[in-house]
């Protein structure tokens, strides 16, 4: 694992010289973890030519000092944001110094500071440096990835132990948040999503006090975090033979296959995406299909590689990425069907959980 991070400051060096960047400020939580090995909500790494200085508070020091990997902790003994403005001027002493910075990150008040603290040195809005080095994952995050499917795999089957169209959404959503912890998750991925009937027509519904046995559709959207990497899932369960929800449903699975089978390293992102959404449009539902294929997983929920029509994406071996079609009938109801892939040699490695029902 530490080989890993040895690594990754590498690329992560390379990439500052391939932008011609004299050095970097990051502050993205996520970022932070995956290069610094640092698990905080707030902090701050100013990487020079020399060094990275990673600035944090004292809620974070003592854990810092022990885990932290390829940088200098440094703790802020006044407020964070003034100490990041006095290590910048002492780290970037020359004028012409390139300084890059999280532009998606780092707020417009603390940029305008920092210019006019450090004035001679050009601060350089950047997006993706680290992100971009996260798209491929190592054997490690690999390994952590499946944990994370495992447990929400088991967390997912202990409910059809006893489950019966019974009781309300907020209930069952609930009750699998806990079963995910209680199988060993460092918590939930995402806010589960349990939408039952005409409710289930809103990608993102959240859970309701609305009855699930009044219902003959549920939509059922989870996952786990483990070692820091998520797993996301979604699955609809059919109460009734209603013919058309059976209908539906078959056409997203197929949609689902058709693109699994399309993925391999070279292919685009964007072709993936439209193997699905072709087969869906064919079958008269395009329309209802309005958001992409799918998003990169890792240490956030969503995260690159984007996967859908614009996407400019090649892929690689290593890339983790959801495959999730819907057709939302509003109204009515929806369907989507969620499994993640990693892209392999011989195209991939799917991260399926089998329905118990």
């Amino acid at each position: 694992i530490m080989d890993d991070f040895q690594d990754r400051y590498i690329s992560f060096l390379k990439s500052l010289e391939e932008n011609r960047l004299d050095g970097f400020i990051a502050s993205q939580p996520t970022n932070l973890r995956y290069l610094f090995n640092l698990d905080a909500e707030l902090g701050f790494a100013v990487t020079s030519e020399k060094e990275t200085i990673l600035l944090i508070d004292s809620r974070y020091v003592e854990i810092a000092q022990k885990e932290t990997v390829n940088c200098k902790i440094k703790l802020a003994p006044v407020s964070t944001l003034q100490s990041l403005e006095e290590l910048a001027s002492k780290l970037f002493p020359t004028n012409r110094a390139r300084i890059g910075f999280e532009s998606d990150h780092l707020t417009h008040s603390l940029v305008s500071k920092l210019k006019s603290t450090i004035s001679g040195k050009q601060m350089v809005p950047t997006a993706n440096v680290i992100e971009n080095l996260r798209q491929v994952k190592s054997a490690n995050e690999l390994e952590a990835i499946r944990k994370a499917f495992e447990v929400s795999s088991r967390a997912y089957h202990r409910i059809f132990e006893d489950f019966s169209w019974q009781g309300s959404e907020l209930a069952l959503a609930a009750k699998l948040e806990h079963k995910i912890r209680m199988e060993g998750a460092e918590g939930i991925a995402f806010k589960t999503i349990v939408a039952s009937g005409s409710r289930s027509s809103h990608p993102h519904a959240r859970p309701s006090k609305s009855l699930i046995q009044d219902s003959s559709l549920l939509l059922i959207d989870f996952g786990a975090i483990k070692n820091g990497y998520h797993s996301d899932t979604t699955r609809v369960l059919l109460r009734s033979q209603d013919k058309e929800e059976e209908k539906i449903l078959k056409i997203v699975q197929e949609a689902q296959n058709r693109a699994i089978s399309g993925i391999q390293a070279g292919q685009k992102a964007s072709t993936i995406d439209s193997l699905a959404r072709k087969y869906i449009e064919d079958h008269g539902y395009g329309q209802y299909f309005g958001h992409s294929l799918g998003h990169g997983l890792g240490l956030e929920i969503h995260e690159l590689p984007n996967v859908s029509s614009t996407s400019e994406t090649v892929l690689e071996v290593g890339m983790v990425f959801t495959v999730e079609p819907g057709i939302y009938l509003p109204g009515r109801y929806g369907v989507r069907w969620e499994d993640a892939v990693i892209v392999t040699d011989s195209g991939c490695e799917v991260l399926r959980i089998d329905a118990p029902r």
